[in-house]
């Protein structure tokens, strides 16, 4: 079932009209509801949007998805109208999914299918950082040198399953003309850049809010409110078998029932580091987590002293 609208004002108050697509396996109304459900709150007005329930649109970018994933739908919002001065528009193209797998395998798979046509991870402002504590939802940019259009890939997990929307923006006809792209930005490690710290991936029952990521000469940090039934050992043990898994090695965590910290030898991008990380109790199911990493001489790291 393809579905068009014309927002005025918001979705709820837009004129909606249904076109029977050929041979479309989604003509099922719970259908079309669970997908605006997830994407009335992000469309505003002055554009034309197109859904497609439970199949792809078109795309700009021959993207495909793993066979473990749901489509629950696209959207394809293009502006209309002239726009207001100095208004930098786009033509949207979004994908929803849902999977059973972990979104972090869910984005590598769509990582993987992009690459194929040229994209890469980008460093520009508009992406995650690509270590330290995983912020649900998290989304990672992807671009292509010399191309303006852009592909954003945000997840989240939601119980045992993980959603997923892929995002392609490309500029509309008649925007003022920008110098540079998205990969045109040098990739290097700075102040306060948590692309330094290992990564530290989700986990169930966990939630983590950023607090701040700070940084200087040689080395990052980034700290995070936890809100969980776990305690400080649990804590500290789940996020160092993930490094492990990941390369790093460590110490036997220090923890005691306010908190703990546990370090970690290993490298980001090539660089020797040393990783601390610290978990302490705030109150019930309310604990402060840091990860901070310092990077170390070539030869002290080789040694362990």
């Amino acid at each position: 079932m393809k579905v068009g609208i014309r927002v005025a004002a918001t979705l709820f108050t837009a004129a909606l009209f249904v076109i029977p697509a050929a041979s479309s396996p989604a003509d099922d109304p719970a259908a079309l509801r669970l997908l605006a459900e997830r994407i009335a709150a992000e469309y505003g007005s002055g554009s034309t949007i197109e859904l497609d329930v439970a199949t792809v649109a078109q795309l700009p970018i021959p993207l495909t998805f793993p066979p473990e994933a749901r489509v629950v739908g696209s959207v394809v919002q293009r502006p209309v109208g002239r726009p207001a001065y100095g208004t930098y528009r786009y033509t949207t193209y979004h994908v929803y999914l849902d999977a059973t797998e972990s979104a972090e395998s869910l984005v590598q798979a769509i990582a993987s299918s992009a690459a194929a046509a040229g994209y890469k991870s980008s460093s520009s402002a508009f992406g995650a950082s690509a270590g330290g504590f995983a912020i649900a939802p998290t989304t990672t940019v992807l671009c292509k040198d010399g191309e303006p259009t852009s592909l954003s890939i945000r997840t989240a997990g939601v119980g045992a399953r993980a959603e997923a929307v892929v995002v392609i923006s490309v500029p509309a006809a008649g925007n003022s003309p920008l110098t540079g792209t998205a990969c045109s930005v040098r990739q290097t490690v700075t102040f306060g850049d948590t692309r330094a710290l290992p990564v530290i991936r989700p986990l169930d029952g966990v939630r983590s809010e950023r607090r701040n990521s700070t940084g200087g000469s040689g080395f990052s940090e980034q700290t995070v409110d936890v809100f969980t039934s776990l305690g400080p050992s649990a804590l500290l043990a789940a996020w160092a078998k993930q490094l492990s898994a990941d390369g790093w090695a460590g110490s036997a965590p220090a923890v005691n029932a306010d908190g703990g910290m546990a370090t970690f030898r290993g490298q980001t991008s090539g660089v020797p580091r040393l990783v601390s990380l610290t978990v302490l109790r705030i109150g019930d199911g309310h604990l402060m987590a840091s990860i901070r990493s310092v990077e170390v001489e070539p030869s002290r790291a080789a040694s362990g002293r």
